[in-house]
């Protein structure tokens, strides 16, 4: 499937694709990850590449409306003092752990990405920024 889609994307003219990484179809299970089938990013990531075009990533944590429950798991309601789109410590130190896989999976496969850092906002409603910063090799 995802061929035939980017390859009509860069007929169309597309030059980039953004993409985002939701959090609770990659980590259902607290701390069980899955990036297999349908949700093998570096599959996909490389396929764009491979058809000449440019990538940038918008991994979560919280993605708003366009997913189920803002793209956050379920298994986060029952994070102790967990306070969900604030700067809340228990909610930054869970985040890091999936953003840090995340980051982990495009470093051990020398992906290059199209923008050289991105910064990943808590919420991207109140503009609170995350404390992690991706350096990807350009």
């Amino acid at each position: 499937m995802w061929p035939s889609l980017i390859a009509k994307a860069k007929k169309g003219g597309i030059d980039v694709i953004q993409t985002y990484v939701f959090w609770n179809l990659h980590e259902p299970i607290q701390g069980q990850f899955d990036f297999s089938g349908r949700r093998d990013l570096v599959r996909f990531i490389k396929e764009i590449q491979k058809q000449g075009l440019h990538v940038t990533l918008r991994i979560g944590p919280f993605i708003e409306s366009e997913w189920t429950y803002g793209g956050l798991p379920l298994w986060l309601s029952h994070i102790p003092g967990i306070v969900f789109r604030s700067d809340n410590e228990p909610f930054k130190v869970i985040c890091f752990f999936f953003l840090y896989m995340c980051y982990n999976l495009i470093s051990q496969n020398k992906i290059t990405l199209f923008l050289s850092s991105m910064t990943h906002p808590i919420d991207r409603e109140t503009n609170d920024f995350f404390m992690c910063i991706l350096r990807a090799k350009v």
